[in-house]
């Protein structure tokens, strides 16, 4: 819940004053929002479609806001794929029975 009251914060403050660093902080916690649960890639699209429409005058402000906030995510989003990749292999080896039994 806290993940999501930031973003939303962070989304309100963006819009009212688009700057770098308050889209760095709404970056991080879009990351940390996505690494929580996936579903949430869903208001964070609907958040990126938001900026892009209120944003829409000025497209070299939003592309720069873009890069901050994609820059400030990405580890959280990369940390989140690997681990959930991690976890699907080890499922997906157990199911087919390559899996040593644990007897």
């Amino acid at each position: 819940a806290a993940f999501f009251t930031g973003f939303v914060l962070h989304l309100l403050r963006v819009e009212e004053d688009p700057t770098p660093a308050r889209a760095r902080w709404l970056g991080l916690y879009a990351g940390l929002l996505f690494s929580t649960k996936y579903i949430y890639a869903a208001a964070i699209l609907g958040a990126a479609v938001l900026l892009a429409w209120r944003l829409r005058r000025d497209r070299r402000l939003l592309g720069r806001l873009v890069l901050h906030a994609a820059a400030t995510s990405l580890p959280f989003v990369a940390a989140a794929m690997i681990a959930s990749y991690g976890s699907a292999s080890d499922k997906m080896s157990a199911v087919s029975g390559s899996a040593s039994p644990c007897w």
